[in-house]
């Protein structure tokens, strides 16, 4: 509380004086308050006995004073709370009540309860709700919420209004279920359902109950715990009785059974099989193995390789039987399953051969029934029916022998011989058949002009002779000698060389080349030709190129290549003088170019290459190369920090380098003023500086 008189006063002779020496006294009530003496009162902390009349009375003198209005100071008690309201016990709706109490002191209290139904911070004023506390008998639902109540007291204390603590009151409802869970129809394994609950109420658990074998028998489905129970994908050992049981802290319930059946995927287990192959007449039959739901099955054939299928008349279960097979029963043949979880499914093709008895539609014959030695023949049959085997023979002179190897409906014998010549038949076997043999077929067979002896090949110089010669057995028509000169495939014929023989005394470079000799016989019209005889004419070397190498030294790691050029047919040999003090050594492969690999600087030297060849002329060396070979010296000892110096001491620094067999020059040089300049210091060029 506060009081001041600071106003300029008049006192009763009508005269202000705000600067004269004033004397203040204040009262309460009429009553003197002692020690209140001055312009101003206060009181630092009111209670309600302060309340009351002030006034001030101010004197000028004992005659003079003036006092002031009457303020009247009304003290009010704040409010202060003296009991929150406490949370009651959850309660069940229908089943109980429950009273929340407050309790407060100060001036002018008033209560009014509020309820935050959704408990999210907007609490609304319950009506009638106005006491210190609120009693609801039975609950229901809407009062569970947040619970606080607003005291209102005098409006001269600050803050006029205080809440109470907030009190959570839990009202669970009892658990009923809105919508029953429903069975499925029948369902394909692999697909997804779900088996749905709708419940309300305050839920605390969901448990799916499974009876498997419909017995009446139910256990708890493993995490089956929420209102829906999924199945993805859908097993066969999923089918069975489903309920959930809903549990709250009120009540459990459970729900009406429901039915879930799983059909199974249709699959072939068992593709059909290729049977053996029946006569005519005869009879076969197809099967195929599955597993799960099928409908239906439809079996097909198509002709041989086809590949387009008609259905089998009849055909419409797991197995498929044909009687009296017929050769238009072969084909290919395939059942399609069907069932109601899935599309068609086709079976894997299997073919059916239907054997036929044999029958020989062409006799056996030769090719070339009349032959020359050396010639080929084919002697060949065709057969209806099915074959089994083919086996040919010929005849010995006294029985019929298998010939290895002959077991088609043809043989031929590239190059014969005069013991080839005979009779010849084929002996077939079939499943449907007795053995069945052909009619002979004779082969004639006749010598043929045949070269025993070959030319042989022959290597001169130019100017040389030559000579090929062959031996023959038959009776020869004529000779005719070949060249092929640039030995491509090419042949011409020579003229005039018409003669087991031939010669050539004196030959040039375009004799060179493959030489063969064609003859001819009485018995055939077709060459018989030798074996190729190589002739090689070789020419006197001539030298054309030096070989030459740059006067710059190469380095460790290079290769250096020399060349020679050189006519005609030359032998090659490298040489090395290494110290060049005329002490050649042999190097290199017999060829005009010498990769020599410089692999330290001792494979440096002096180089030449001796020519000679078969035909002359007389060994010729060529010039001497230098090659020279350097390697960049290696520090191996760097030079060291020397100690700080005085002017007028010493210094001195040292190097360690190795120059592999090489002279090394030094220099030393000086960055006086350590900025990368360095210039050299005259007379420095040994290994140490001082």
């Amino acid at each position: 509380l506060n009081l001041s008189a600071n106003a300029a006063l008049t006192f009763n002779d009508n005269v202000s004086r705000p600067d004269a020496s004033l004397t203040y006294q204040w009262q309460k009530n009429g009553s003197n308050i002692s020690g209140a003496t001055t312009a101003s009162y206060s009181i630092s902390s009111t209670t309600t006995a302060d309340a009351g009349s002030y006034r001030v009375i101010i004197r000028a003198s004992s005659l003079d004073s003036s006092v002031s209005n009457v303020a009247v100071i009304t003290v009010s008690d704040p409010i202060t709370i003296t009991q929150q309201p406490v949370a009651p016990a959850a309660l069940c709706a229908g089943t109980g009540g429950f009273t929340v109490s407050t309790a407060a002191t100060g001036t002018g209290i008033s209560y009014q309860w509020q309820q935050d139904r959704t408990r999210g911070g907007t609490f609304v004023n319950i009506s009638g709700a106005t006491s210190s506390s609120y009693t609801v008998a039975t609950v229901a639902g809407a009062d569970s919420g947040n619970y606080r109540c607003v005291i209102t007291g005098a409006a001269a204390c600050t803050p006029s209004t205080q809440f109470t603590n907030v009190v959570n009151v839990v009202v669970r409802i009892p658990v009923s279920i809105v919508n029953q869970p429903t069975s499925p129809s029948a369902t394909c394994q692999g697909q997804s359902i779900s088996l749905t609950v709708v419940a309300q109420g305050t839920i605390t658990s969901y448990q799916w109950q499974k009876d498997q074998f419909r017995t009446g028998t139910f256990s708890n489905v493993a995490g089956a715990t929420s209102a829906s129970l999924n199945f993805s994908p859908l097993n066969p050992s999923d089918s069975g009785n489903y309920r959930v049981v809903i549990t709250g802290p009120c009540n459990t319930v459970t729900s009406v059974i429901t039915n879930v059946s799983v059909l199974l995927n249709a699959s072939i287990t068992q593709q059909p099989v290729t049977p053996a192959p029946p006569c005519i007449g005869g009879s076969v039959s197809f099967s195929v193995g599955t597993t799960g739901t099928v409908t239906s099955y439809q079996w097909q054939r198509s002709p041989a390789g086809a590949g387009t299928f008609t259905n089998v008349f009849g055909g419409n279960g797991a197995l498929l039987q044909v009687l009296n097979v017929q050769p238009g029963d072969a084909g290919d043949y395939r059942v399609i399953i069907t069932g109601p979880c899935q599309g068609a499914i086709t079976s894997n093709v299997v073919s059916l051969v239907v054997n036929s008895p044999i029958s020989i539609t062409s006799q056996p014959a030769f090719s070339r029934p009349n032959a020359c030695t050396g010639e080929s023949t084919t002697l060949s049959m065709t057969a209806s029916g099915t074959v089994a085997s083919y086996q040919w023979q010929k005849f010995d002179g006294s029985v019929w022998q298998n010939i290895s190897g002959a077991t088609t409906n043809s043989y031929s014998i590239a190059s014969l011989v005069l013991n080839d010549a005979g009779a010849y038949r084929m002996v077939l076997n079939g499943p449907c058949s007795p053995t069945t043999t052909s009619n002979q077929a004779a082969l004639s067979v006749q010598q043929n002009v045949q070269v025993n002896q070959q030319p042989q090949p022959q290597t001169v110089c130019v100017g040389g002779g030559i000579s090929f010669s062959v031996s023959t057995i038959g009776t020869v028509v004529s000779y005719q000698w070949q060249q092929d000169q640039f030995r491509n495939g090419t042949w011409a014929n020579i003229p005039g060389a018409t003669n087991a023989t031939y010669s050539k005394a004196v030959t040039v470079a375009a004799d060179s080349g493959n030489y063969r000799l064609q003859v001819v016989g009485t018995c055939s019209a077709t060459p018989v030709n030798s074996s190729t005889a190589s002739a090689t004419i070789q020419l006197p070397f001539s030298l054309v190129t030096q070989p030459s190498w740059p006067s710059t030294a190469v380095t460790v790691g290079s290769t250096v290549t020399l060349n020679v050029g050189v006519t005609g047919t030359a032998n090659y040999q490298w040489q090395r003088d290494q110290q060049r003090n005329g002490n050649w050594t042999n190097v290199g492969t017999n060829s005009p170019t010498l990769a020599w690999i410089v692999q330290t600087v001792a494979d440096s030297g002096n180089f030449r290459c001796q020519i000679s060849g078969p035909c002359g002329p007389a060994t010729v060396t060529t010039n001497s190369v230098i090659v020279n070979v350097c390697q960049p010296p290696v520090v191996t000892q760097q030079p060291q920090q020397p100690a700080a110096t005085c002017p007028g001491g010493s210094i001195s620094v040292s190097i360690v380098a190795n120059g592999f067999g090489q002279i090394l020059s030094y220099q030393w040089q000086i960055d006086q003023a350590r900025n990368g300049t360095f210039t050299n210091i005259a007379g420095a060029t040994n290994a140490s500086y001082s």
